[in-house]
């Protein structure tokens, strides 16, 4: 089913309330923007985000002039009156071999918008991937706040678990040694703890910082930077990590859509202006 048809049964007030396509083709305008977000993403290494409107008189979809910048793994998207979606990328920093779709983060999007009869969010994962969560206000009823209480308590359980199982998956196939990955990533911690002193050796040696020097310590953002980029660097030598973490999305979104009612939907392979409902 085409994006315009679909949208438009919604806003015609088409009684098919209870209807996820199996489906949905996307414009080749909004694939192009889409395939471009995910490589300027790549570029800058960090998530970039568009809203996305649809004036339904002349069926035309656009995205926003405004382009918003987040950081390595993550994002915040403003909701516009105009907007039924919004897209933001996954530049896959580390993820070697994976294509994840949305993180459990993304999804809180959902409390803002279930007044809106459609909304939907768009992940560029990849040139020809992507995928889109759909949230249909007649079926998943979102609106009322006993729902999305509910829902958003399952969100935040699903990102403990994911956060849980990316690293403990890292740190039992990471090639590279507990003590020195505390010497290359800060503050993420192996199992297997060093003592106060030792790690402040490693700290200092991993940023250059020494006390006797004077020389500033890294903090707030600056020390978040450099964290993500060793850590990144890590995680693209684990074998298998970007597999486990796209399959960990994948089993996550599945879950989420069949609790709340949403439709999920994945690019079919090689063809990103396809997406194909993932039941």
């Amino acid at each position: 089913m085409r994006l315009e048809d679909f949208l438009d049964s919604i806003l015609e007030d088409e009684q098919d309330y209870f209807l996820y396509p199996d489906t949905l083709q996307l414009p080749d305008r909004l694939v192009a923007a889409f395939k471009q977000l995910y490589l300027r993403g790549v570029t800058k290494k960090k998530e970039l985000g568009y809203t996305i409107s649809y004036n339904p008189q002349n069926r035309r979809i656009d995205i926003s002039d405004v382009m918003y910048v987040g950081r390595s793994h993550s994002i915040r998207m403003p909701v516009h009156d105009r907007d039924f979606g919004n897209v933001h990328c996954h530049p896959g920093l580390g993820h070697v071999g994976g294509r994840a779709a949305h993180s459990p983060e993304d999804l809180a999007v959902f409390g803002k918008v279930a007044d809106k009869p459609v909304f939907i969010a768009f992940v560029s994962s990849g040139t020809d991937t992507n995928y889109a969560m759909v949230c249909r206000r007649e079926i998943s009823a979102l609106e009322m706040s006993s729902v999305w209480k509910f829902a958003s308590s399952k969100i935040m359980q699903m990102s403990t678990a994911t956060n849980d199982s990316l690293q403990d998956f890292f740190f039992d196939h990471c090639p590279v040694t507990p003590r020195q990955q505390l010497a290359t990533v800060g503050c993420i911690r192996p199992r297997s703890e060093l003592d106060r002193k030792k790690e402040k050796a490693y700290f200092e040696k991993w940023t250059g910082y020494n006390s006797k020097k004077r020389a500033p310590r890294p903090s707030g953002d600056d020390a978040h930077i450099l964290e993500e980029r060793m850590y990144t660097e890590l995680k693209s030598v684990t074998p298998g990590f970007g597999r486990h973490a796209e399959q960990l999305s994948l089993d996550n979104m599945r879950a989420f859509a069949s609790l709340c009612n949403l439709g999920f939907y994945r690019s079919e392979a090689g063809d990103a202006s396809r997406l194909a409902r993932c039941t």
